[in-house]
């Protein structure tokens, strides 16, 4: 079995936000507590975690979230158009 790397053993890259998909259609807060604690977070400190995504297969150069929904949906009613990401190939990394 290999050892998952995570956290600063993966590298960043910077993507656009357009190129970012959430991984499934789902419910999310947005307007609620949870979404403007995120956005109060990330004007206050930045984006601490990047977001972990990974190509998708028919379309490898768009991204699909695995982890930072609630941060992605932030960004983007912040207006903001670049986000660093770690990109994962393979789901051992998760």
């Amino acid at each position: 079995m290999s050892q998952a790397k995570i956290g600063p053993d993966l590298p960043n890259t910077q993507l656009s936000l357009d190129d970012i998909l959430p991984a499934c259609r789902r419910q999310d807060d947005e307007g609620g507590r949870r979404h403007r604690a995120t956005l109060a977070s990330i004007k206050q400190m930045g984006v601490v975690e990047p977001l972990l995504v990974s190509p998708q297969r028919d379309a490898p150069e768009k991204f699909v979230i695995w982890n930072g929904h609630q941060r992605f949906l932030a960004l983007k009613e912040m207006g903001q158009t670049l986000v660093y990401c770690t990109v994962i190939t393979d789901k051992e990394d998760i």
